[in-house]
């Protein structure tokens, strides 16, 4: 029950509550925090420990693997990383069990979240590319194994060949706050960004250019369908994807041009 219930100790205060109130609900979740996560790293240690020995016990006895898609949104990084190994196991495990579209978006949104700690959010990153990598690739072994590969590499490979995929906006939004943060803390390289997701050659340029072109594409499409949004879901998802995508072309222009 901790365990399912995790996220409940990683809510805050709400806007509209007086500073009273929000310090004691505040004290209160770091309390909880105090008491449960203790408790709730046990517990997917333990799931880990369980998955690796015995996959298909941990198939039935957690909803078919669901309730480790679940727990991979956890702000804990180890409760998170720990998740998303035994989620890697249960699909090295079976054929049966696989990443459905929305297990990706849970993953790509729970990416966003690595970075509430900036000090685990590689290796957490690197958890969640893992499964992005066996989506992808499904009859890919020892995917967690390529430590040879450059971590940024690694992260942003799957992440980009997802958008030359038919992604939903809510993907392209995700995936492109992954980046930008991800270049705000150093962890993805510029280089990697224009040499990775196997690419897209556009002519003069060849792969560099075309990972360019996708982004300007997407930027362009996103500020001209602002025009035509009429719901806050859809305005809000056209600006984060219009401001991330502007972010991430601004950090390959600046690093080109100290370059040379």
């Amino acid at each position: 029950q901790v365990a399912a219930e995790g996220q409940d100790i990683d809510a805050a205060a709400q806007k509209g509550d007086d500073e009273g109130s929000r310090l004691i609900t505040t004290m209160s979740y770091i309390r909880l925090n105090e008491q449960y996560r203790p408790i709730q790293r046990y517990l997917a240690l333990a799931a880990l420990a369980v998955s690796r020995q015995q996959a298909k016990r941990v198939y039935q006895e957690f909803r078919n693997g669901q309730t480790c898609i679940d727990l991979v949104s956890s702000l804990d990084a180890t409760v998170s990383q720990c998740m998303c190994d035994s989620v890697l196991e249960l699909l090295s495990f079976s054929n049966v069990y696989k990443l459905s579209k929305e297990n990706v978006n849970v993953i790509l949104q729970s990416m966003t979240q690595a970075f509430y700690d900036p000090e685990n959010a590689e290796p957490s990153l690197l958890s969640f590319t893992n499964l992005l990598t066996k989506y992808l690739k499904p009859d890919m072994r020892e995917v967690a194994e390529r430590t040879e590969i450059p971590a940024s590499t690694r992260i942003i490979t799957p992440l980009l060949e997802i958008l030359q995929k038919d992604s939903s906006k809510k993907q392209k939004s995700f995936i492109f706050n992954v980046i930008r943060q991800g270049m705000r803390y150093e962890i993805i390289s510029t280089t990697s960004f224009t040499s990775g997701g196997g690419g897209i050659k556009s002519g003069k340029g060849g792969k560099n250019n075309g990972q360019l072109q996708q982004v300007l594409r997407l930027l362009e499409k996103s500020v001209e369908t602002l025009k035509d949004t009429d719901t806050y879901e859809d305005l809000y998802q056209d600006l984060s994807v219009a401001f991330s995508s502007a972010s991430v072309l601004k950090n390959v222009c600046v690093v080109s041009s100290t370059s040379g």
